[in-house]
């Protein structure tokens, strides 16, 4: 890169980082990333420096470094009003605001979502929800409170704008369907629980997994498709529970060990904690105790190492499953 300019070096080193990451190389891409926003910095290039900062918070999240993480996500809200770009200044608050959430700073994380949805909203009046990545992270932390109907509005919405859309990316579309496949099982499984006596239960159950079961294999497809390795554990993984749901253990058990091979491979501990806890869930479904004790403590080792105290509340839960 000796060749180019300053300016052409630090997008060449970004552009790199990027690619690593959509390849799973996650460790490998840190340091072309770090330089990269050093040099835009460095030039004052505020927009691609708070970029740069946002894409490095969310790599280091991914890896599982989450103190790092959220100290990359406030520089590039720095960073991002410094620069002045309505769009950045928006997006790099749902950067910080998931990291908060995976530390489990649920409080903190809603209200700068909340402080970004109205930029947003103020941004583009015609589309008032956020959509995208963004609003995928949003509905990840809404999802985790309980509010499932919040997000089936949300996603089905978000959803429909993005499909008018021919030029929408792959990705966006395999997001939203994401999040409406996670709903749509939380909310079958809770039509299931919650009068598990009433005559219609079942057909409600069977309905809204056979939902959920459409949303995520698009999801699945989708993320296969938009070509990031990243991204794909989460499809798999939540396709994984809904195989659990259904009594399917051989495919959960296919999508889990898929998912924990990219998770390991590329570095990404954060998913590979998922992975074991969705692996001890598993296992207790199919009556294996002592096999779900030992995912229970490789994701509780992993959840406690991190600081991915999001979890904390689900690591109880398996631990009183098994005593």
């Amino acid at each position: 890169m000796t060749g180019l300019a300053e300016s052409d070096r630090a997008v060449a080193l970004n552009e790199a980082g990027s690619c690593l990451r959509a390849l799973g190389r996650l460790a490998e891409a840190a340091q072309p990333m770090q330089a990269g926003l050093e040099a835009h910095v460095a030039q004052d290039e505020w927009e691609n420096a708070a970029r740069a900062a946002g894409n490095l918070s969310e790599l280091h999240l991914t890896i599982g470094d989450l103190a790092q993480a959220l100290r990359d996500a406030r520089r590039s809200v720095d960073l991002a009003d410094r620069s002045g770009d309505a769009f950045m200044r928006m997006y790099n608050r749902t950067t910080l605001a998931d990291g908060l959430h995976q530390a489990g700073r649920l409080d903190e994380a809603e209200e700068i979502f909340r402080e970004a949805e109205a930029m947003h909203e103020k941004n583009q009046p015609q589309f008032p929800l956020l959509y995208s990545p963004q609003g995928h992270r949003y509905c990840d932390l809404l999802l985790g409170q309980g509010k499932v109907s919040e997000v089936l509005r949300r996603a089905e919405q978000t959803l429909e704008w993005m499909t008018s859309d021919p030029n929408v990316p792959v990705l966006t579309v395999a997001l939203e369907n994401l999040s409406l496949g996670r709903a749509h099982l939380l909310l079958a499984q809770r039509e299931g629980t919650d009068d598990p006596s009433a005559s219609d239960v079942p057909s409600a159950l069977r309905a809204g997994l056979t939902q959920a079961a459409t949303h995520l294999n698009r999801a699945v497809d989708g993320l296969r498709q938009a070509g990031t390795q990243h991204h794909i554990p989460r499809g798999l993984l939540a396709r994984a529970a809904l195989h659990r749901v259904q009594d399917q253990f051989a495919r959960a058990q296919r999508d889990l060990e898929e998912a924990l091979t990219i998770a390991t491979r590329g570095g990404m501990r954060l998913h590979e904690a998922d992975c074991y806890l969705e692996s001890a869930r598993l296992h207790l479904a199919r009556g294996e105790e002592e096999e779900a004790r030992g995912s229970l403590s490789k994701a509780r080792g992993i959840v406690e190492e991190m600081g991915y105290h999001r979890r904390d509340g689900e690591v109880a839960e398996l631990e009183e499953d098994l005593e």
